[in-house]
């Protein structure tokens, strides 16, 4: 049931503020929570992105890079241009190679 475009929002936010709290563990829960919802969601990669940050910080390596691949991947699937995804993509990058290392 997808309850309108944005419905995943406000989970996202919550998702945000445990990683700002650094609940790695519980932000990436609720990130797969989010995706398992609606696979088609169209947010420019933050989801991920978030996903990948949170993975990093556990150092999980491989994860992590998966879901920065997956930030630049949604970005350009859904030709985000704006500020934000463009700097979000800039960051996957550069967290992949420092991953690679």
């Amino acid at each position: 049931e997808n309850i309108g475009s944005d419905w995943w929002l406000p989970e996202a936010n919550c998702a945000r503020d445990l990683f700002d709290h650094e609940y790695y563990p519980n932000t990436i829960i609720k990130l797969h929570k989010i995706i398992e919802k609606n696979t088609a969601i169209e947010d420019c990669g933050r989801i991920h992105f978030y996903l990948g940050k949170s993975y990093e910080a556990l150092a999980k390596t491989g994860q992590a890079i998966d879901a920065f691949q997956e930030t630049i991947n949604r970005t350009k699937e859904t030709d985000c241009q704006n500020a934000e995804a463009i700097k979000r993509v800039d960051e996957a990058r550069k967290a992949i190679e420092r991953l690679k290392l």
